[in-house]
């Protein structure tokens, strides 16, 4: 009886394929259905904590049936294909996601055994749509989040208005150095017209991260510049 229901239910889906897909276009029993029966690509398991945790990521399957939609948008996003994370906790014989936001997950770092950050998984995600053309790729805002190495405690760690462009290990325990690229034009873009900027962040205090150009020696070095380099 299972497979009766389905037949109508997979045309109506394949009807779907030619515009945007939206949950509100099935019914609850049709939800479910569906999710029982879609396919993902799971990544490669890291393990953490001495192999107490499991870490897989989930692949995104939206680009074979989404296929015919063809936008430059879209096959440009086509290589962030993880957009979750699955952990498997050995000890409490547990498994759960890491978020039930809207992301991808463009690079997932998890520590070494030289790591000066050993307690803590950094993501760098394309998690809100902030050119606002309703589309989430790479031209929206990059951003870094991070979790406990159980996936716990998942949370932003740089502002909408930035785009995060790497992470980089302090010497020091627990710091890390990010570096940014400010939208100070307000044009909803991230471009070299924009203001470059480093922090300090320290992932144990979890405090806002410092950040290491401030107004005054911005101004400081826009003056040299004009001085030395305008004439």
């Amino acid at each position: 009886m299972r497979y009766i229901f389905l037949l109508p239910f997979v045309a109506l889906f394949s009807c779907q394929q030619e515009r945007e897909m939206n949950t509100e276009d099935f019914t609850e029993d049709q939800l479910d259905s569906l999710a029982n029966i879609l396919t993902f690509r799971y990544g490669d398991p890291v393990e953490l904590k001495g192999g107490e945790i499991l870490a897989i990521p989930i692949g995104n399957f939206i680009d074979e049936w989404r296929e015919s939609k063809k936008s430059y948008e879209y096959r440009s996003s086509e290589m962030m294909t993880d957009w979750n994370l699955l952990f498997y906790n050995r000890l409490k014989d547990s498994t759960y996601l890491l978020t039930e936001e809207k992301m991808y997950l463009a690079q997932i770092q998890t520590p070494s055994k030289e790591s000066n950050t050993p307690d803590h998984i950094f993501y760098y995600t394309y998690a809100k749509d902030t050119d606002t053309n309703d589309v989430l790729n790479y031209k929206d805002a990059q951003q870094l989040y991070i979790s406990n190495l159980d996936g716990s405690h998942f949370m932003q760690i740089t502002t909408d208005n930035e785009s995060l462009e790497y992470i980089q290990r302090s010497q020091k325990q627990n710091e890390i150095y990010i570096k940014t690229i400010i939208d100070i034009n307000n044009d909803l873009q991230f471009t070299s017209e924009d203001l470059g900027q480093w922090y300090i962040y320290n992932v144990a205090d979890q405090s806002a991260p410092k950040p290491i150009i401030d107004s005054t020696i911005q101004n400081k070095i826009g003056k040299l510049f004009l001085e030395n380099w305008m004439q």
